[in-house]
């Protein structure tokens, strides 16, 4: 491991190590690189005190980021580490932090307080690796387990019940049973962490490779600070359409989805107003008029509550509100939502609607080849430069000044009307055309 080691890291330890401290490289770089993947970030633990750290890299820039715990931040080669002292942590009475930390000696005692075995790992090249919780076997047999007694592992900072989901999704491993049975015991107690917190691990389980499975076996954890989830669980659509549960539906719906964030979240809640529209027909057939709204309600409460930045919540919201108006292989339409919405959201639009008919009844999947033939009329719309938005005209709202036409609104509407025009194949997309149209439309206003 030393010769994959970044050369900054192999400094540090070097530095630390002939100023007579113990140095390791500790947590996610460790297990990542056991499972033959390569880290992003690097994080240090030292019998160093922080006042030593600092002295062992006063040639070195360094912030005091964390000296509360023991964390100075040290700048090599404009690579950031986080170096800590080795430490004991003492109780945590908000499930969130610890109230005191001790620092020690020991490089087990330091990871015996860290929250997973697979994360209570640490290498040093002259020490090779420190594994004292079987970390390596749980990997080996892709198991999350806590370190210690996962209930006092949970009760010291909830987040970690968050976290072990996400690992579970992103590692594709299985939780082990004393910790899957402490992590639904204590899952309350996620209200007491920052929501902002939640939602980080949030986004990462939902756009991991094993979402879907995570979503099936612990809603119940997402429920904590989304209930909206909950009547989703057992919803029998009693639909033709549908041979599934409304949350089952989700979560497939989900598994087929671009791991975008704004994708995921939109097929996360997609179908969230469901419940509430829910109507038997004169068919006997369960319907679910205008759900896409009363699911962009819910949607939009959700990602207050949750602070989604604007952007992606913007952008769930708008694919969640069309989702489920039939794309057809029509230009106008299409030109019309490429105008309105941009490629981008063309292209998302079509992904999101192949995803959610795959959450239905087999019988329909004739609606993949429809949506392929929609793609290919698109790709065509685009590559042609075919005329849908204002930029595309062959005129501008200079050339309408030059008309007479006074600055001002009435230039916005006669060219959002040509544009109109062109796009249903009204007019040609020409100049003389549509400077005597915009000509004849402002004469008559």
């Amino acid at each position: 491991m030393k010769n994959i080691l970044p050369t900054e890291v192999n400094t540090a330890i070097s530095k630390l190590e002939k100023a007579g401290h113990k140095a390791y490289v500790v947590g996610g770089a460790v297990r990542d690189f056991l499972l033959g993947k390569q880290p992003h970030d690097f994080d240090l633990a030292t019998s160093a005190t922080p006042v030593e750290i600092k002295e062992v890299f006063s040639d070195c820039k360094t912030f005091d980021t964390g000296i509360r715990h023991g964390t100075i931040l040290v700048i090599i080669n404009d690579r950031q580490l986080e170096i800590t002292t080795f430490r004991t942590d003492g109780n945590y009475s908000d499930n969130r932090h610890p109230d005191s930390v001790s620092f020690t000696g020991s490089i087990e005692e330091d990871l015996a307080r860290r929250d997973f075995t697979v994360n209570a790992i640490a290498y040093s090249p002259a020490d090779g690796i420190i594994d004292p919780f079987g970390g390596q076997e749980d990997l080996k047999n892709k198991i999350i387990r806590a370190v210690g007694n996962p209930e006092k592992r949970f009760s010291e900072d909830a987040l970690r019940i968050a976290r072990a989901v996400r690992f579970a999704a992103q590692l594709e491993f299985i939780i082990e049973e004393n910790t899957d049975r402490a992590l639904f015991k204590l899952r309350d107690t996620l209200k007491n962490i920052a929501v902002e917190r939640f939602y980080t691990e949030m986004i990462k389980t939902i756009c991991a490779p094993a979402a879907g499975v995570v979503l099936l076996a612990y809603h119940e954890i997402f429920s904590v600070w989304i209930p909206e989830i909950e009547p989703m669980v057992s919803f029998d659509q009693k639909n033709k359409h549908h041979i599934h549960s409304v949350w089952m539906h989700t979560v497939i719906v989900l598994s087929s989805i671009d791991n975008k964030p704004a994708l995921r979240l939109a097929a996360l809640l997609h179908d969230s107003g469901k419940p509430v529209t829910f109507k038997i027909g004169d068919d006997n057939q369960g319907h679910f008029y205008h759900h896409y709204a009363a699911s962009c309600n819910i949607a939009e409460k959700v990602f207050e509550r949750l602070r989604v930045d604007h952007a992606t919540a913007a952008y769930a919201l708008e694919i969640i509100r069309h989702h489920d108006h039939y794309l057809t292989n029509d230009e106008k339409q299409l030109k019309r939502v490429l105008s309105r919405f941009g490629e981008e959201y063309m292209y998302d639009l079509i992904k999101f609607q192949k995803a959610d008919n795959m959450g239905q009844h087999p019988d329909f999947r004739f609606r993949q080849d429809e949506l392929d033939e929609v793609k290919k009329t698109v790709d065509r719309l685009i590559e042609e430069d075919s005329c849908f938005k204002l930029r595309d005209l062959a005129v501008s709202g200079n050339d309408l000044i030059d008309l007479g036409i006074p600055a001002g609104r009435e230039i916005g509407k006669i060219l959002t009307g040509l544009l109109d025009a062109v796009m249903d194949e009204e007019l040609e997309n020409k100049k003389e055309i549509l400077l005597a149209k915009a000509k004849e439309w402002h004469l008559t206003a």
